[in-house]
């Protein structure tokens, strides 16, 4: 599910972070900083020194902890439907999450999730792509889910974030409710005024649902750098 718009462009590195996709599983205690020192530590066995670092809902988190953590290798931040934090209930919220997913299985949150994910247009015209992310989200582990949820419910990345002085866009789709628009009004605020995004009919996985408006994002980006 790469963006291959930017093949040709840029060399691009896109990866599973722990807990994910064919990554190590079955892990109990996620931060954000523990993922940001997994990109890092990837970074040097590849032999990138430095990069313009884009993410995705919790690739979002992730980019922002790595901006922060490593400015001397980060050349730029793309976040995309993202927050620097979910809000005072986020912690009970992402809980609930988390239990569901326990007693009723993975497959009770799909229609919660793709309902989310994208628009009811979009889903109808794509139902390859839906079934293929909706395998991918039900071969989740349900310890590292759980694990995952607990920490993007405790991640504030605040004040973090307001340190980063590297070139910066954020984007969000219009109909996102996962991430709203005032998140991602408050993490181009926060990034020192950067250039904010926001995609008309659109919902969660904006890289998806508008690969072609997000490559020109980061392309723009690239350029400037």
């Amino acid at each position: 599910m790469r963006n291959t718009r930017l093949a040709g462009r840029a060399d691009v590195l896109s990866y599973d972070c722990r807990g994910h996709g064919g990554s190590d599983r079955g892990g109990t205690d996620y931060t954000t900083e523990l993922f940001a020192a997994d990109l890092a530590g990837l970074l040097d066995r590849i032999g990138w020194d430095r990069a313009v670092v884009a993410g995705c809902s919790m690739g979002g988190c992730v980019a922002q902890d790595f901006a922060a953590s490593n400015p001397h290798r980060t050349d730029g931040l793309v976040l995309v439907d993202t927050t620097a934090w979910y809000g005072p209930t986020a912690p009970l919220d992402w809980a609930g999450r988390a239990a569901k997913a326990r007693e009723q299985g993975l497959a009770a949150l799909v229609d919660f999730q793709v309902t989310r994910w994208f628009g009811a247009e979009f889903a109808a015209g794509e139902p390859e792509l839906v079934a293929a992310l909706t395998k991918t989200f039900l071969a989740n582990d349900l310890d590292s889910y759980a694990a995952t949820c607990r920490m993007l419910g405790a991640a504030d990345l605040r004040e973090r974030v307001a340190a980063v002085r590297v070139p910066a866009a954020v984007v969000v789709g219009e109909d996102d409710a996962a991430t709203p628009v005032p998140m991602a009004e408050d993490l181009a605020e926060r990034l020192g005024g950067a250039p904010l995004t926001v995609l008309p009919e659109s919902r969660h996985l904006t890289p998806l649902e508008r690969p072609t408006e997000i490559a020109a994002v980061i392309q723009e980006l690239v350029a400037n750098v």
